[in-house]
């Protein structure tokens, strides 16, 4: 039920917050309205050590939004100063997955409209003018947005698109995010439309960031499908990753993005492959520790044969 449901999330978004106060010259409820005043909106944004991402983000779209909400998960950096500075009240909470951290945004949020942005996401000036045309219609209605990654120096028009999220929602219409570990997604219960121009997404730093996210992601992805029951077959370990590379970078015309295009490709291989791997990786459920044989041949105190029994066992 909808009201069950929002009391659900009212009572994550209460449980260990640190609440950080706005900075000076800002109201209490995080606006610094400039002339002629600003949308009934909220950006709300989750962020765990993004203090070299988040001002751009916040510098696109803060003088939109009468409020600004952020979930920090408890960052070493100066995430906290940052969103501050813009004028965001800022919590602190330990990250509970991204489905509950995003849902714990939503209690927070004051305006009659949310816009969820990531900390690596930048409007660009077309969305921005179309998310005013429709927050001052007050349209009944979610609105998606196409993003497009910035990757190695350039706008990829072909790879990883097109990538259409919900993202801004009207708090009357019971926005939630839903998924798994993974892949989580926002809903509401209006209907969707589309906005014109993009999210400019800076999803990756380098291509060492990219390709640890690559194996993170695919770890994840694996959990998410030993919960389902999913196995990992032989077939799906030799032909997926090949139709992952072929998808992106001749179906998608990632080609025409050059170099970085087929890096793309090679990463959608290796997260399809390694997500396979981890899967079948978890399902061997190994019930003996292979090492003891190794222990019980040699003249070892039985204080190690039976910790190496007991790690065995985990």
């Amino acid at each position: 039920m909808p009201g069950t449901q929002q009391n659900d999330l009212t009572a994550a978004a209460t449980s260990q917050v640190i609440e950080h106060e706005a900075a000076p010259g800002v109201t209490a409820d995080g606006s610094a309205p400039l002339p002629g005043g600003r949308l009934p909106l909220t950006i709300a944004i989750i962020a765990h050590n993004e203090e070299d991402r988040l001002p751009a983000t916040l510098a696109a779209a803060a003088d939109l939004a009468s409020e600004i909400v952020v979930i920090n998960s408890v960052s070493t950096d100066r995430t906290i100063d940052v969103a501050r500075a813009f004028g965001a009240r800022v919590y602190t909470e330990e990250f509970k997955g991204y489905v509950e951290q995003k849902n714990s945004l939503i209690p927070k949020c004051t305006q009659d409209w949310i816009l969820f942005l990531d900390a690596d996401e930048v409007l660009n000036d077309d969305l921005r003018n179309d998310i005013i045309r429709v927050i001052e219609a007050n349209e009944l209605a979610g609105f998606e947005m196409n993003r497009k990654t910035h990757y190695l120096g350039k706008l990829l028009d072909h790879a990883w698109q097109p990538n259409y999220r919900l993202r801004l929602v009207r708090r009357d219409s019971n926005p939630r995010w839903e998924g798994e570990i993974v892949h989580e997604a926002l809903v509401s219960d209006v209907p969707v439309k589309r906005l014109n121009g993009f999210i400019i997404h800076y999803s990756y730093r380098d291509i060492d960031d990219h390709f640890r996210r690559t194996i993170r992601y695919a770890r994840m992805s694996a959990q998410s499908y030993m919960v389902k029951g999913k196995k990992a077959s032989l077939m799906k370990i030799i032909f997926s990753p090949v139709f992952s590379f072929i998808k992106l970078y001749f179906i998608k015309l990632g080609f025409l993005d050059g170099r970085a295009g087929y890096l793309a490709a090679q990463s959608a291989f290796m997260y399809t492959l390694l997500k396979y791997y981890f899967l079948w990786e978890a399902g061997l459920r190994l019930k003996d520790n292979p090492m003891e044989v190794h222990i019980n041949r040699s003249n070892a105190p039985q204080s190690a044969v039976d910790a190496c029994k007991d790690k065995g066992s985990d």
